[in-house]
């Protein structure tokens, strides 16, 4: 059991830039300070005026705002924080590792473009998809068009097959949007092309990434004598996490697991749907039981940093898209989900170097010079997260 108290430490120079940056971002950009401040001066006037700028600040602005009064309370939360004198929890916001990892194993460049859209997008409406779905969505909307896609792939990957996974879009799309003044004849055709194309691109034929590398993981799987997976145990392999959870009630701080898996279709946040699975194994059974075991790397990784450091702690939150920690810590655990995301690759890397085994007589593993260019290319830098923080709230209960 770790004891942990919120807002108990003072703020340090990197803690207030992260706060500085979540206010100008999250709430009013005249929170942002023009001027340069260094960790020798910051305390002498640079945060004296930014708590002023925050007691000044008329919170009666957001009663005009959409979601405005979840705003208020979470600007009043921050704002009593730094004021005094403490550091705020703020949350940490990323691209599904799941889908990230079907990017890295994949390299797949449309999956990798995604990975990055969805990064860039962030707090953006200026987002451009050659798609009639996406096109028909406003301006607000778009975001629902990248959940759709996520929400695809891993399902397909997971073994929702194409009639359910269009149901389900067109469910949550009604709920998500009831006067849509679409007809509803429209909206199918339009959901349907959609996960055709979806289907097609990442899928279908020899040409689509996730199905090649799916084929190869089948033939790495049937030679058994084949050590390509050295770094990770695939066939043993746990499909749950440790993490750090609170009890609020005593303030204490407990270790409980998660599992990860891609047979959760809660993808979409306003969906509370169950969905049927065939009965038969996935056709992309070998990818996702390969994919589960580097997901579970991957945060386990960030996690064994965490504990043995002993520095700081961080809560996941359930979606595994999110997790919390103070502001003086968030870019450290930042860099340890850039070091986890390295290391996937390089594991990953490591199986690939066996994906030419195209013959049941073939025993002689031969490396694809793809392969070995990959390998002398450094990984798109932080596929996960930004360089900097982005879109994180400060945390509105306890």
């Amino acid at each position: 059991m770790y004891k942990f108290s919120y807002n108990s430490r003072p703020i340090s120079y990197e803690g207030f830039k992260n706060c500085v940056r979540y206010a100008a971002a999250k709430f009013d950009f005249n929170f942002s300070i023009p001027s340069k401040f260094s960790e020798n001066n910051f305390k002498d006037t640079v945060i004296k005026d930014f708590v002023l700028k925050l007691k000044l600040y008329d919170i009666n602005v957001f009663d005009t705002r959409p979601n405005g009064f979840r705003q208020k309370k979470e600007f009043c939360i921050f704002r009593d924080s730094i004021v005094s004198g403490n550091t705020p929890i703020l949350k940490l916001k990323f691209i599904d590792p799941r889908f990230t990892v079907l990017a890295i194993v994949s390299f797949d460049s449309c999956l990798i473009a995604y990975c990055n859209l969805v990064k860039d997008s962030v707090g953006s409406k200026c987002i451009s998809v050659g798609d009639p779905f996406f096109s028909h969505l406003g301006v607000n909307n778009k975001g629902f068009y990248l959940n759709a896609v996520r929400f695809i792939v891993l399902s397909t990957v997971g073994g929702l097959d194409y009639l359910n996974q269009v149901s389900v879009i067109i469910e949550v799309y009604n709920k998500a949007f009831p006067h849509d003044n679409i007809t509803d004849a429209a909206k199918i055709d339009l959901i349907r092309n959609f996960a055709t194309k979806i289907h097609n691109q990442f899928f279908k034929g020899s040409n689509a990434k996730l199905y090649e590398v799916n084929n190869s993981l089948i033939r790495l799987f049937k030679y058994s004598e084949v050590k390509a997976f050295n770094n990770i145990d695939v066939g043993n392999a746990s499909k749950k996490i440790r993490r750090f959870t609170i009890n609020p009630l005593i303030r204490s701080v407990d270790i409980t697991f998660k599992e990860i898996s891609y047979e959760s279709y809660g993808f979409f946040e306003v969906s509370n749907f169950r969905f049927a699975i065939k009965d038969n194994p996935s056709d992309f059974n070998p990818l996702k039981v390969y994919c589960e075991s580097l997901t579970v790397n991957f945060y386990e990784y960030i996690f064994n940093r965490v504990k043995t450091d002993g520095e700081f702690i961080f809560f996941l939150e359930d979606s595994i898209q999110s997790c919390l920690v103070d502001a003086n810590n968030a870019h450290t655990l930042s860099s340890y989900f850039d070091l986890s995301l390295h290391n996937i690759y390089n594991i990953n890397l490591s199986v690939m170097t066996y994906f030419d085994l195209t013959s049941e007589e073939l025993s002689v593993q031969f490396v694809n010079e793809a392969v070995i260019n990959l390998k002398a290319t450094p990984l798109n830098n932080n596929l996960l997260m930004q360089g900097s923080i982005i879109n994180f709230y400060v945390l509105l209960a306890l």
